[in-house]
């Protein structure tokens, strides 16, 4: 499993995350934390909801997934269909 942190660096984290799940890694729980943040801030809706459903699919359950999943979904204008 891998973990990458972002810190303010939203495109430069979703484009590793994007290339890193390419090549087959498997993505840690921790690093989507932070990539429905940067999709959120990004606007990035399609990120962001590839995001959500890789951690619904994977199984991959934490506390605050749905907040930032919500979060997320609001701020690219999706808030219908938030969890």
């Amino acid at each position: 499993m891998l973990h990458i942190e972002i810190y303010g660096m939203d495109d430069e984290g979703l484009m590793l995350e994007y290339e890193l799940l390419r090549q087959g890694f498997e993505i840690y729980f921790v690093t989507d934390t932070a990539v429905l943040p940067a999709a959120s801030n990004l606007r990035n809706q399609e990120i962001g909801k590839q995001s959500h459903a890789y951690l619904l699919r994977h199984e991959i359950h934490f506390e605050g997934i749905n907040g930032y999943a919500i979060d997320m979904y609001a701020k690219c204008g999706l808030i219908r269909i938030a969890p």
